[in-house]
């Protein structure tokens, strides 16, 4: 039932009585959330609830009563009562749908007066863009979709672009209406892509009276080839393949291709004439064959670190030219290679090269060696690199090297190294487990299970550890000077890598401990 019609004071109203009500001409408000009608009253006297009244219309339907000791609402509209003494009026209307885009009025009666206002709350959606397809196919006709959906009013414009640049070509769909009210529209734009569309951006953009600036979302487009394409392509990577491995192989079995008792020789050549007094002289040149550059595991001195190369089955005995070069521009001629005869009449040499092990810790340390076998020969060079990509694990463990009898009071070493592929960050960890008299370090046992300690805690004060490591070797020294209490002791080498599993111990013998002899 309508209630009789209050005289109206709008905002800036100039009816001048006891009782003043304003509100806003409109509000606006996006669908699903809350709005807050604005509603104030003014008196010339402090207000008495008990004597106030307030109504809210939502056009001629009374969706709230508020009366001195009782209020009829609908569940999703309210007001805060204990602001009704500060004279403020305002509705809240939670959840709104684009049904509540309406104009509202408020009423309000105190004691014999009555005033209302009117506001207008609009009900807005704002859009939401969606791509579904963001990759094609070479030469395949492929639609790309932008949807719009969720959006309110109706009126609305898409556009596509490419590169920057509007495609004209596109076309709309339909609009659909949801059931809430609001609306989808689809904008669709067809071409054939080929492979230099690739990383192409595509972009959807948005214009609706509910945004600030234009909404659009973008993307690099993924042009794949066709599958007939791909399949040419892997057959004639695998005949380039198959070719360039056949070349390989004839060119390695013709470089190993042996003859007589089975070496690489250059043709002969032969000097002076069969016919004469003196004969003649068939000098037979082999290739030779170098090895990788290796670190080998007995350093003498221990302050430097011995790296080797072997030159195999070479023929005349002689080598031109052995130089190993490191940076930055150091070299050594190696004049003289440990040298000798294989049973089939060709030659092999070893050459070492020594570097100072505060040279060889460097990361970024280059060692080049160059072979050559004849002023005329190729050069043969071999590099390492102490700093490489880590690989999976493929090593070699050797055992604890060092003396078995040492004197009391003369310092003593131990080494144990790793050789192959192993994480750069790998532990070595030393630990005393035993003596003849029972006698055991601050680490209990010799489990094969107990877990490994650092060093600090297993080993005396005054025993030392150093390590040396390249990209293939690392070698771990421990240096003490050996006690009576140490005779019969063992040593354990630990290597120890969680992420990669790797758990390797090794023991030395028995420590025989001898007295100086006078």
């Amino acid at each position: 039932m309508l209630l009789p019609l209050f005289p109206i004071l709008l905002l800036g109203g100039s009816v001048c009585a006891e009782l003043q009500v304003s509100t806003d001409p409109s509000s606006r408000a996006l669908l699903g959330s809350a709005a807050l009608l604005r509603c104030l009253f003014k008196v010339q006297e402090p207000i008495s609830p008990d004597t106030l009244r307030v109504q809210w219309f939502q056009g001629d339907v009374r969706i709230l009563d508020y009366n001195w000791g009782s209020k009829d609402s609908q569940p999703r509209a309210s007001i805060l009562e204990e602001e009704l003494r500060n004279g403020n009026a305002s509705l809240t209307l939670t959840n709104l749908t684009l049904s509540d885009a309406r104009t509202y009025r408020c009423a309000v009666r105190y004691k014999t007066e009555e005033q209302e206002g009117e506001t207008f709350l609009d009900v807005f959606a704002t859009p939401r863009i969606s791509i579904p397809v963001r990759s094609a196919v070479t030469d395949t006709e492929t639609t790309f979709l932008c949807d719009v959906g969720g959006f309110y009013p109706p009126d609305i414009n898409i556009i596509w672009l490419r590169d920057g640049t509007i495609r004209t070509d596109s076309r709309y769909a339909v609009h659909q209406e949801n059931p809430d009210g609001t609306f989808n529209l689809t904008l669709t734009y067809t071409f054939t892509p080929q492979l230099n569309d690739r990383s192409s951006t595509l972009t959807c953009q948005v214009h609706h009276q509910t945004l600030e600036q234009p909404l659009e979302e973008s993307f690099s487009l993924e042009v794949t080839l066709s599958p007939i394409l791909i399949v040419f392509i892997t057959v004639l990577v695998v005949l380039i393949i198959i070719v360039v491995a056949t070349i390989i192989i004839i060119i390695i079995i013709r470089r190993r291709r042996r003859k007589g008792a089975g070496v690489n020789l250059v043709p002969p050549r032969v000097e002076g004439d069969p016919h004469g007094e003196n004969g003649a002289v068939i000098n037979v040149q082999v290739w030779l064959e170098v090895s990788e550059i290796q670190v080998l595991p007995q350093w003498d001195p221990l302050d430097m670190v011995p790296l080797a190369i072997q030159i195999q089955n070479f023929s005349p005995r002689t080598l031109y030219w052995i130089e190993w070069r490191w940076d930055p521009g150091d070299r050594w001629r190696d004049e003289s290679p440990e040298t000798h005869r294989n049973p089939d009449g060709t030659f092999s040499a070893t050459s070492i090269c020594r570097i100072p092990i505060q040279r060889f810790s460097s990361p970024e340390l280059r060692v080049k060696v160059l072979v050559q076998q004849t002023p005329q020969g190729h050069p043969i060079w071999r590099e390492l690199q102490v700093k490489e990509t880590d690989k999976e694990p493929n090593y070699h463990v050797s055992e604890v090297q060092g003396p078995g009898d040492c004197e009391l009071g003369q310092e003593v070493t131990l080494s144990c190294s790793m050789e192959g592929a192993f994480p750069e960050d790998t532990v070595v960890m030393w630990k005393q487990i035993g003596a003849e008299n029972g006698a055991v370090t601050s680490n209990q046992g010799d489990s094969e299970g107990s877990e490994l300690q650092p060093l600090l805690h297993a080993l005396p004060s005054d025993w030392t550890v150093t390590r040396l490591q390249t990209a293939t070797s690392l070698v771990s020294f421990l240096t003490f000077t050996p006690t009576v209490q140490d005779n019969g002791a063992r040593v354990r080498c630990s290597f120890h890598h969680d992420g990669k599993g790797i758990r390797e111990t090794r023991r030395s013998d028995p420590i025989r401990v001898q007295k100086e002899t006078i």
